[in-house]
């Protein structure tokens, strides 16, 4: 199917994306899941701009309201953004990006968009959903259980 994730409202120029063990309780970004704090988690931190807008295209030292004034700049770098995902939707996402990788998606549309993992991949709509959840249950056999995976498999049985 590949992903071309085009409706946005800000392009990502920085992006930080690690595994982290997380400090205090959060919420996945896909599936809402509490993440507990100890438990393992990719974390993911985007910015619009790596530089600063307005120090960029004024200097360093312009302050917009006085811009006679050397005052330091109230650094503008757009839009940001921080999630964590959990270890059931990294591998979910892991087995689709593989669907998308035998069928030849170029690399950055081998993936949901971020926060749109089970609606854009598991939708009535998607006519994939079924190849995803084929995939995720031969690549995680555990994952057969998960709602969403047992739920796509059932209903594709129904039609």
């Amino acid at each position: 199917m590949c992903f071309y994730n085009d409706d946005y409202d800000w392009l990502v120029s920085h992006e930080e994306k690690r595994m982290i063990t997380a400090t205090k309780r959060v919420h996945c970004v896909e599936c809402s899941k509490l993440i507990m704090a100890g438990e393992e988690c990719e974390y993911i931190w985007q910015q619009e701009h790596e530089e600063c807008r307005v120090c960029c295209e004024y200097g360093e030292n312009y302050d917009e309201d006085n811009p006679q004034d050397t005052a330091e700049c109230d650094h503008d770098y757009g839009e940001t953004f921080e999630g964590y995902t959990c270890q059931r939707c990294l591998k979910i996402i892991e087995a689709i990006k593989q669907v998308e990788i035998e069928e030849g998606c170029p690399a950055h549309a081998q993936r949901p968009s971020i926060g749109g993992l089970y609606e854009e991949a598991f939708s009535r709509w998607n006519d994939d959903a079924k190849k995803y959840a084929n995939k995720v249950v031969e690549m995680f056999p555990d994952l057969i259980t998960d709602p969403c995976i047992s739920n796509v498999l059932e209903r594709d049985n129904e039609d």
